[in-house]
């Protein structure tokens, strides 16, 4: 459950799930569930979920904003904002990374069907691993189809 503290209509604070219940010494509310009498007493609201936009993980930054009172429901609200050059250069990199640190494990956990005496499909192995090793081929990083492995 995600909560708000708002006075009236105005948003003052996300309030996250967290293990106590219980203010802390700068006023803010860790809640594992509060109890109707709590919400009411701490003067929180439900937040109501919604999916994000849609955003250009490679040139846009997707972070949670102040929630929005709209027909008497707090509800999350999203913020997109572009990233500059120089940002969007480091999280693509950093991907690319990603996706070859996740190509390399896989490699690795299927280097044994290539040995002679491996009782799999050799060629079918062989054709995954090109298929492995062609990712980095695809243009974008953040849609990167992996390919299957075979089934023996």
């Amino acid at each position: 459950m995600w909560y708000v503290q708002a006075q009236g209509d105005s948003f003052i604070r996300h309030i996250f799930d967290a293990e106590p219940t219980q203010w802390d010494a700068d006023n803010y509310c860790y809640a594992r569930r509060l109890t109707d009498e709590q919400v009411e007493r701490f003067g929180v609201h439900k937040k109501q979920i919604v999916t994000p936009p849609y955003h250009d993980p490679a040139t846009q930054s997707l972070d949670e904003g102040p929630a929005l009172l709209i027909d008497g429901v707090w509800t999350q609200n999203y913020v997109v904002a572009d990233l500059s050059a120089d940002e969007s250069a480091a999280k693509v990199g950093a991907q690319w990374n990603a996706i070859r640190a996740e190509r390399n494990k896989l490699l690795v956990a299927s280097d044994w069907t290539q040995l002679p005496d491996a009782p799999v499909d050799a060629a079918a192995w062989a054709t995954y691993r090109q298929a492995l090793r062609d990712v980095t081929n695809q243009a974008n990083p953040f849609a990167i189809v992996w390919p299957e492995s075979p089934s023996s």
